[in-house]
C-alpha cells in the first residue's frame, strides 16, 4: 500500500486545476503544520513566499539542525514531506502565511496554525496537534476539565483573523490532525453565522471529539455537514469522547496507538484506502475511556491529571524527547515527587486506576473481546502501581 509520501512523489506533477483538492491533500497540509516555521513565514496573512522557495531557505539555514528537530512524537519523515512539497509543482507554489506559534506553560497551551493559499481560488487553514511539549499533552487532558481549552479559544480568534483578512478572494478549508483536528471544528462551530459563509469543508484526522451537550447545540449543528472526519481503523485519540459527523475508517498497518501516525494512512490514487469498521480493539478502548470518564466528578478528574503531571514536570524536562534522553535521573525526580502528595490526592489517583480498571473488566464480560489479555496486563501493571503508591505514601 502506498502513503503519504507516495501520493506527493506521484501526483505532485498535477496542479489543482487539473486534478481538484481532495482529502489527500488536506492530509498532506495538516501533516506540514507540524514543521517549525518560526522565522521564516511571519504571523501576517500578507502571502509572498512559496513552499518551493521556503524549503530552499530553509535548508540553506544555518540553523537548520535545531529547528528540523521535531522531537520524538512527530515523525521525522515530515522533513521528507517538506522537501517533496516544495519541489512538486502542485504543492510548491502554495503560498503559507499567518504562522503562529505559541507555548505557555502559564496558560497550559500549545498551540499553532498556519493558513495556505492555494492557486485553486481557496485558502486551507492548519491547526497542528499535540507535538513534543509535556504541556501541550496535559492541554490535551485538559479537554477533559474545561468548558473551552486555550487553543481552542485561539484557534477561533485566529480563524475570525484569517476569514477578515483574506475572506474578499478565497472560501476556506479548515483542518487539523489530532488535537488540530478538535480545534478545527471548534472554531468553525463558533464563528457568527455571517462568517461561516465562507467555509467549504472542514477536515478532522483522528482528532478527540467533544461533549454530547456541545454537540447537541446549534453552533456544532451548523456546521455538521461541513465535516469529514477520517480515523485510522485503531483509533484512541479519535475516540476520546464524542462525535457525530460522518467518517471513514482507514486502512493501516502500524501497530495500536501508532495508527495515530499520518504517515501510516494507506492511500491509493486520490484516496484513502478504508474499511468497514473499527477494530474491535479501538471501539473498545474509546467504551471503556469514555465510560470511566463519566463516572467521575469533576474534583477527581482534576485531581488525577494534575498529579499525573505533577510527577512528569518534577523532572524538569518540558519535553518527551527530554525526558527519555536523562529517563534514570528523571525517574527518580519523578518518583520522588509522590512523596509529596497528601492523601485526598493520592487516594483520587488510585480511585481513578481503579474504576478505569473496573470499567474495563465490564466491558469485556459485555463483549468477550479479543483484547482480554491486554487487560489483563493492564490490571498486573496497575496492580504494581498501586503496591508502588502505597509504598511512597507511607510516612
Amino acid at each position: 500500500m502506498t502513503g503519504i509520501l507516495d501520493y506527493v512523489n506521484w501526483r505532485g506533477d498535477l496542479t489543482f486545476e487539473q486534478s481538484p483538492f481532495n482529502e489527500i491533500d488536506a492530509l498532506v497540509l495538516c501533516q506540514m503544520s507540524y514543521i517549525n516555521f518560526s522565522g521564516f513565514v511571519n504571523n501576517s496573512f500578507d502571502y509572498k513566499v512559496t513552499y518551493r522557495e521556503l524549503y530552499q531557505r530553509y535548508q540553506d539555514d544555518s540553523n537548520f539542525q535545531k529547528q528540523a528537530d521535531l522531537g520524538l512524537i512527530i515523525n521525522s519523515k515530515t522533513l521528507d514531506l517538506f522537501k517533496l512539497v516544495g519541489q512538486s509543482d502542485r504543492f510548491g507554489s502554495i503560498k503559507p502565511c499567518g504562522y503562529v506559534q505559541d507555548y505557555s506553560q502559564a496558560k497550559q497551551e500549545q498551540f499553532s496554525a498556519i493558513t495556505n493559499v492555494l492557486s485553486d481560488g481557496t485558502v486551507f487553514v492548519a491547526y497542528r496537534g499535540t507535538d513534543d511539549s509535556i504541556v501541550g499533552l496535559k492541554e490535551d487532558f485538559n479537554l477533559a476539565l474545561m468548558d473551552e481549552i486555550p487553543a481552542q479559544r485561539d484557534s477561533l480568534a485566529y480563524l475570525k483573523n484569517a476569514i477578515a483578512a483574506l475572506r474578499s478572494s478565497f472560501k476556506f478549508r479548515v483542518g487539523g490532525h489530532s488535537k488540530g483536528g478538535n480545534c478545527a471544528i471548534y472554531a468553525c462551530a463558533y464563528l457568527d453565522p455571517e462568517e461561516k459563509t465562507a467555509l467549504y469543508k472542514i477536515y478532522n484526522n483522528d482528532g478527540p471529539g467533544f461533549t454530547q451537550e456541545r454537540l447537541n447545540s446549534e453552533n456544532f449543528k451548523s456546521i455538521r455537514s461541513l465535516i469529514e472526519s477520517y480515523y485510522p481503523k485503531f483509533s484512541i485519540v479519535g475516540m476520546l469522547f464524542e462525535s457525530d459527523s460522518e467518517y471513514q475508517v482507514i486502512d493501516n498497518d502500524a501497530v495500536l496507538i501508532f495508527q495515530h501516525d499520518l504517515f501510516s494512512w494507506h492511500i491509493l490514487g486520490k484516496h484513502f484506502v478504508t474499511v468497514p469498521t473499527f477494530k474491535s480493539g479501538s471501539e473498545f478502548f474509546g467504551e471503556t475511556f469514555n465510560d470511566w470518564y463519566s463516572s467521575l466528578d469533576l474534583d477527581k478528574k482534576k485531581k488525577f491529571i494534575d498529579t499525573m503531571f505533577m510527577v512528569l514536570e518534577a523532572s524538569g524536562a518540558k519535553t518527551y524527547q527530554e525526558f527519555v534522553e536523562h529517563f534514570a535521573k528523571n525517574s527518580i525526580a519523578s518518583l520522588a515527587s509522590l512523596k509529596n502528595v497528601d492523601a485526598d490526592t493520592a487516594k483520587a489517583v488510585m480511585t481513578c486506576f481503579g474504576a478505569l480498571i473496573k470499567s474495563a473488566g465490564k466491558t469485556i464480560i459485555a463483549n468477550g473481546r479479543e483484547e482480554e489479555n491486554l487487560i489483563e496486563d493492564s490490571s498486573k501493571k496497575k496492580g504494581r502501581f498501586s503496591s508502588l503508591m502505597s509504598q511512597l505514601m507511607q510516612p
